[in-house]
């Protein structure tokens, strides 16, 4: 598997430098855009290409919170996407059918505000959660949490939906 980190010349960590990461995607897609190979063999223009899409992927995956996470799990050899990594907390469980019905009965953009509001306090939290067991090696229970984050980013997207259709 691919090291993203490596080839961003970033430390392998959940928490990175978004500005870092910025820049030295500009100078990477620059160094390897395929234009720059216009003029050499085939050979050349393939590699280019395929090295920009290299870039552009692990780019995508490592500015995503959940992907950033998952790409860390997987040079860990640990598939995050597995069903056995499916949340087995049930109180966290019910506490997601909760949230859906509270959002499923919301009549106002007050009501949708509100839940949208506590739903970002608690994406903080878990990505607090997260950085802390990414730092510590804990990579089990990191993979627990990264499915809580992973509700929580649908339901933040519902939430988005529903002030949509609100507006």
């Amino acid at each position: 598997m691919n090291n993203f980190f490596t080839l961003f010349h970033l430390p392998q960590d959940y928490a990175i430098d978004l500005a870092a990461l910025e820049q030295t995607y500009r100078v990477l897609a620059a160094q390897y855009h395929p234009d720059r190979a216009a003029g050499q063999s085939a050979f050349h223009q393939k590699e280019n290409m395929m090295m920009t899409a290299s870039i552009n992927q692990a780019y995508g995956v490592l500015r995503d919170d959940i992907e950033r996470g998952v790409h860390i799990l997987a040079l860990h050899g640990i598939d995050a996407n597995a069903h056995e990594h499916n949340i087995a907390d049930p109180e966290f469980l019910m506490q997601q059918m909760a949230w859906r019905e509270d959002l499923d009965n919301a009549q106002t953009l007050d009501e949708v505000n509100k839940l949208n509001q506590q739903i970002q306090e608690v994406k903080c939290d878990i990505q607090q959660q997260l950085l802390a067991e990414f730092h510590n090696q804990n990579y089990p229970n990191a993979t627990q949490t990264l499915q809580r984050l992973r509700f929580v980013h649908k339901l933040l997207t519902a939430i988005d939906e529903k002030r949509e259709q609100m507006a």
